[in-house]
């Protein structure tokens, strides 16, 4: 990370990046595996819980459904 408007620094980022190939390979993995998350199965899945929490819900009182969403 750069600070916002730093020419120099993002200059220097990118050059670090381009001279050190282990450091780049490190970060591209890191940066593989934190987009799973976004991918389709993994979506669909959290949508599925967000589902199911709500038809459990569904027949609970005002008061219980409040006291489950505070936690």
């Amino acid at each position: 990370m750069v600070p916002v408007g730093d020419d120099a620094a993002l200059a220097q980022a990118v050059w670090k990046l381009l001279s050190d190939r282990q450091l780049a390979a490190e970060l591209g993995q890191q940066a593989a595996q934190s987009v799973q998350r976004f991918q389709v199965p993994a979506m669909v899945e959290q949508l599925q819980a967000v589902y199911a929490a709500v038809l459990h819900l569904e027949n609970r009182t005002e008061r219980e459904v409040n006291r489950v969403a505070v936690g």
